[in-house]
């Protein structure tokens, strides 16, 4: 039908017209009563949906599709248990069909009914036993929806116990048992999957992941070997031997086989991510931008890659582009604070400070908020810009006639920062005893209570501001030892002996 063409293209206004159509020129044509209603469904006008769809029903009673899209306007009006009603009716026209069951097991799923869609599952493998569908579906519900790994074991055991030569049936289990970490118990079972069907590559990809798994990379890429020459033109295969090269760290290989995944698989946005990531690693941040760039085409929203090629634009120098990269991801999650607070790393590179604190402080809001991520909050808290500061280190840079950049602002206040320092240790009643001293003897060694002695002769009005513990005494000449440094005084205070001294430059 004309209507089928365009549902294709998502034009679903046209489709519904297109129906009307088919209904006038055949006004008992099932199929087109209910290609109307999916129409009407799309289109949110489910009450006119419903109404179409039993009328489909009313002109063949038989038909399974006119029950499930029946049961679908219903989900989607909230009226659950007529919706379970309809899922029952198109089960019982098919009872060794799979489709009914999976639908509403999805659907009981989605009303967090999970007992009752692992029943249905069950329902189905009680009357088709002999079919791997039932455990199949059960087992991906289990493992991949809900990770539930434990209850899954016996699933794979009850379908073992009924088909012990069932290739699949070793496979799922030495999955579920990766999943559990059980690592030995899970060759074991792919060894037996292959013994059983040596020509599926997927087991090869399945056993040389769990020998990744056990550290045993050489096997592992053996293995994946084997598929390759089994599957030369499957993207999944070289898949897991670019994992298994990553990590080994042997990037250069990887992003070899990682290249040959987006060949095979063009629209694969998550091999065009770890091609980019890669690129990283070799440092071609360049070749890096356009991987992250294709990952971005095929997906989106796919908000690891807008920070990675942020990332990687920064590494560049080109930071308005990274600007504009956060942004576009900003757009998508605006109150994502690890957006927010990379923003403001890349604002700061543009010396827009002010724009950088209030992203320092959004994002720290938004962590703060969700009290999932309070390491964020702390370091929104230790990034924001001292405005003072920047103020102060871009006046002084001018004065020199030096470049000004967010790096060299930093460094000049990390110096500011130095020399407040060394002025506040010069302030310390033992600084200038310990320099006039030093200008007399240029070279002093002895016991903390000797140092004290010599400080009560000398200095005995400085002493008064001093403790009186000769060994707190040889603290504060260990916390003022930088600002005497400056002065051309070295201080040994050797934590094996109980002697300390002290040497003039000039010596």
């Amino acid at each position: 039908m004309v209507a089928e063409a365009l549902s294709q293209l998502e034009r679903h206004q046209e489709a519904l017209e297109a129906c009307n159509r088919a209904i006038e020129s055949d006004s008992t044509s099932t199929t087109a009563y209910r290609e109307k209603s999916k129409h009407l469904h799309k289109l949110k006008r489910e009450r006119e949906a419903l109404a179409t769809i039993e009328r489909a029903i009313e002109l063949d009673p038989d038909s399974e599709a006119a029950y499930l899209m029946k049961a679908e306007i219903l989900a989607s009006l909230r009226r659950d248990d007529e919706a379970l009603a309809a899922y029952d009716q198109a089960i019982q026209l098919d009872l060794g069909h799979f489709h009914a069951y999976g639908e509403k097991a999805e659907f009981l799923a989605s009303l967090h009914r999970d007992e009752d869609a692992l029943a249905t599952y069950d329902q189905f493998i009680e009357r088709t036993p002999h079919i791997f569908k039932g455990y199949k579906e059960k087992l991906f519900f289990l493992l991949i929806e809900r990770k539930r790994y434990t209850e899954a074991l016996p699933t794979c055991e009850q379908c073992l116990a009924r088909h012990p030569e069932m290739a699949q049936a070793h496979e799922w289990k030495g999955r579920t048992l990766w999943y559990l970490d059980r690592y030995e118990e899970a060759l074991l079972a792919y060894e037996e999957a292959l013994r059983l069907d040596a020509s599926d590559e997927d087991l090869y990809v399945g056993k040389a992941g769990v020998l990744s798994s056990l550290k045993r990379f050489d096997e592992a890429l053996t293995v994946c070997e084997q598929a390759i020459q089994l599957a030369p033109a499957k993207a999944s295969v070289y898949k897991e031997k670019a994992g298994i090269l990553t990590r080994q760290k042997r990037y250069e290989e990887a992003l070899s086989a990682y290249q040959k995944v987006v060949q095979l698989d063009p629209n694969d946005a998550f091999a065009y991510e770890e091609v980019g990531d890669l690129l990283c690693q070799l440092g071609q941040f360049a070749d890096a931008v356009k991987a992250y760039h294709q990952a971005l085409r095929l997906m989106p929203d796919f908000l690891r890659v807008y920070q990675s090629k942020a990332h990687a634009l920064e590494k560049l120098g080109h930071y308005e582009q990274a600007l504009a990269t956060y942004n576009k991801a900003l757009q998508l999650h605006p109150n994502n604070g690890h957006l927010l607070f990379s923003r403001a790393g890349v604002l700061k590179k543009l010396l827009r400070y002010e724009e950088a604190n209030a992203d320092y402080l959004n994002a720290q809001v938004s962590a703060q908020a969700g009290k999932s991520d309070l390491l964020l909050a702390a370091c929104c808290i230790i990034a924001k810009v001292d405005l003072k500061k920047v103020a102060d280190a871009k006046a002084r840079l001018q004065a020199a006639g030096k470049e000004i950049s967010d790096e060299v602002i930093e460094a000049e206040i990390h110096l500011m920062y130095q020399e407040q320092k060394i002025a506040s240790l010069k302030s310390s009643p033992l600084f200038l005893p310990v320099c006039l001293f030093m200008q007399e003897m240029q070279e002093w060694s002895g016991t903390p209570k000797q140092f004290k002695e010599l400080l009560s002769t000398h200095f005995p009005d400085d002493l008064k501001r001093l403790p009186r513990s000769p060994a707190r005494l040889v603290e504060v000449v260990k916390e003022i030892t930088p600002a005497l440094q400056e002065e051309g005084i070295a201080v040994g205070l050797p934590s094996e002996t109980t002697l300390m001294t002290l040497t003039s430059k000039s010596t």
